[in-house]
Formats: structure tokens, sequence, C-alpha cells
């Protein structure tokens, strides 16, 4: 499994194409938004991002994912929701 924060700056990212502006927007440092960046294009073994010292945008790899971080994403979130409505029911 793929931690959500790796799609999730990897999404942020390639939305601003900047990691500097996804780190403000995520609230993190840049170095760790590469990280996370660098991490993901590790465990999948393939660049999903180009970058140069002006621009960065998707690979065709990164355009395939997207679509599929957003979904990995909403996922996790409806699980927690539906964790959390479970732990209310549990304490009435």
């Amino acid at each position: 499994m793929i931690a959500p924060e790796l799609l999730r700056s990897f999404l942020v990212v390639a939305e601003t194409r900047s990691f500097s502006r996804a780190a403000r927007r995520l609230g993190l440092g840049q170095s760790t938004v590469s990280q996370h960046v660098r991490r993901l294009e590790e465990l999948l073994g393939k660049r999903v991002l180009a970058r140069d010292t002006h621009s960065v945008v998707p690979t065709p790899d990164g355009d395939a994912l997207m679509p599929l971080a957003r979904l990995a994403l909403e996922s996790q979130e409806s699980i927690r929701r539906f964790a959390a409505g479970i732990a209310r029911r549990r304490r009435n």
C-alpha cells in the first residue's frame, strides 16, 4: 500500500506544477514534498513528474496515475468516515 501523504503530495505538485506552491498548500516544507514524490517514484519504479529548473509537469505515467491517486485518497477518506461512524455508534 502506498501512504496517502505520498499520493497527496504528488497530486498537489502535479496540479500546481510547483513543489514550492504544493508545499505551501499542504503546509509542509518543500523538501518534504520532494521526498514524498521521490519515495512514490521509487515505490512505483517510474518517474511521475518531469522536472527541470523552470517547470514541473506530469509524465505520461504521472497523467495515468492522477485519477488513480484521487480515487485511492477518496476511498481512504470514505473508510475513515465509515470507521468514525462505527466509533460514534459504539459510544452511544
